[in-house]
């Protein structure tokens, strides 16, 4: 489990947090990680993941998403982070990790149609996710960044 897994309390499942709260912020709305947190069959939930997954696979193809990596501030380590840049505007917006692959993505859809909890989980954090991307990038503008 990485550091960044252990952090947001739900190992195993950072990077489908990531292409949740990638595709919301593609879409600029939070209609996809609502209909994950309260996703009420493991459908509903899968669903949910599909269209994300269909968004970041557009994003990416309008090169609206971009994998770099970020060195910490006493350039101790490097970080993975996706700059996501929704089309209707210029601003830009950083999310730590990467994407997930398509072994993660079948094992989250397999996992969930034993527990739909995990579902809800992934929505509350993809959700807190969310909006610390947003309070992250408006404390940058009041900084001047």
């Amino acid at each position: 489990m990485s550091e960044l897994e252990s952090r947001k309390g739900l190992p195993g499942y950072s990077r489908v947090v990531n292409a949740l709260t990638v595709a919301s912020l593609l879409m600029q709305s939070t209609t996809v990680l609502d209909r994950m947190a309260y996703a009420l069959t493991s459908e509903q939930a899968i669903r949910a993941i599909s269209d994300s997954m269909r968004i970041v696979s557009s994003g990416l193809e309008n090169e609206l998403i971009k994998h770099e990596k970020k060195e910490s501030r006493d350039g101790s380590k490097t970080y993975d982070i996706l700059i996501v840049t929704p089309s209707k505007t210029k601003e830009s917006y950083e999310i730590y990790g990467t994407l997930p692959s398509e072994e993660e993505v079948s094992k989250v859809v397999e996992e969930l149609s034993s527990d739909i909890r995990i579902a809800r989980k992934i929505g509350a954090i993809a959700l807190a996710s969310y909006a610390k991307v947003l309070q992250e990038r408006i404390s940058n503008i009041e900084k001047g960044e």
